[in-house]
């Protein structure tokens, strides 16, 4: 596992492609067909560049004579460095078959999670952009038409509430260049700052979405250290290459920590010292421990994790739905009770 081999210049696959190269890789080995002619026709038929690329590389790699466990190691800038030596220990021991067919159903599991996650973002994103819309056609349409007739029938004075509805139309329209750049300022604010929790212990204990952040980093770290303990790499070097895909600095450093700890502790203690693992699931890890099925344990903890994230995200989404629908609610009386006091003054 060397970090001093040539690297190939070959971007990043996306989640996507990363799928398809597994999928593809493993339904060729696992039907006993060669190496070569599996990356043939994974150049000829695969309806992504960069995985035609890769594959053409890899091929004339093995023609010249380098096997495939140190070739793929050239392309951990674009497969990434976790998946490369897992495919590369799986060569070695020649498990490549199972391997591919654990990492496919592991990034499967991942994409899976985040197109869910998507879709059930898309309702609490559609009320929002109903409530800027409907705030928009009420101060630019609907506030100074009645406005204009109510002074036109009366010739009195706006109400409070109508008077604030006109100044607020007025300032976006005379300022709506500065509204714009300081909206954007804003967003990006807010960008910076997501990425920021993404990644930072602020993240773990912010409200609602800190056991989202916790056990999507855990769901991938366990799966990890599962497939490759189960390769045969002893467990301090799974733990650290593991920890390279998980994306919390936090919650990195704390299970980084725990490849060190191993030497004088179980792994069922190092775990315990982050306090990301539950009582059971640290009964269940040292139980492996002692009757030697740790690599069952570690896949049986990861599916529990991945069940436990899926119970989060519709927890934290269930949540989100009332507050919106609260705050719209309160929109729509204060728009409700603005219009009714015109009309009643008419």
């Amino acid at each position: 596992m060397s970090n001093d081999i040539l690297q190939y210049n070959i971007s990043g696959l996306s989640l996507n492609e990363k799928v398809d190269f597994f999928s593809q890789l493993h339904s060729y080995l696992s039907s006993s067909i060669p190496i070569t002619t599996a990356l043939m026709n994974i150049q000829k038929y695969s309806n992504s560049k960069k995985i035609k690329l890769i594959a053409k590389k890899l091929l004339e790699d093995l023609d010249k004579g380098e096997n495939f466990a140190n070739s793929i190691l050239k392309f951990k800038h674009s497969i990434g460095n976790v998946y490369c030596n897992l495919m590369s220990i799986g060569a070695q021991s020649g498990e490549l078959p199972r391997i591919l067919q654990e990492i496919h159903a592991s990034l499967k599991r991942h994409r899976t999670m985040l197109y869910n996650l998507i879709k059930a973002s898309v309702y609490p994103a559609i009320l929002i952009l109903i409530l800027i819309a409907s705030s928009l056609l009420l101060v630019f349409f609907i506030s100074p038409r009645m406005s204009a007739q109510y002074q036109t029938l009366t010739g009195g004075e706006l109400s409070q509430n109508m008077n604030a509805m006109e100044n607020i139309a007025n300032l976006l329209q005379n300022n709506w260049i500065s509204l714009l750049i300081i909206f954007n300022i804003i967003l990006l604010g807010i960008i910076r700052f997501a990425k920021y929790l993404l990644k930072s212990e602020l993240g773990i204990v912010f409200p609602v979405i800190g056991r989202v952040i916790k056990y999507y980093n855990l769901s991938i770290f366990s799966k990890l250290l599962a497939i490759s303990y189960a390769a045969g790499l002893p467990i301090t070097h799974g733990i650290l290459l593991s920890c390279e895909s998980v994306q919390n600095e936090y919650i990195q450093k704390k299970l980084f920590k725990c490849s060190s700890y191993i030497s004088k502790h179980s792994l069922s203690e190092s775990f315990a010292g982050t306090g990301f693992f539950t009582p059971q699931m640290l009964s269940k890890i040292q139980a492996g421990e002692q009757t030697g099925k740790l690599d069952e344990v570690l896949h049986e903890i990861s599916s529990e994790i991945d069940e436990t994230l899926e119970m989060v995200l519709s927890s934290a989404l269930r949540l989100i739905e009332p507050v919106l629908m609260l705050i719209i609610a309160g929109m729509a009386i204060l728009y409700g009770t603005t219009m009714m006091n015109t009309l009643f003054m008419i």
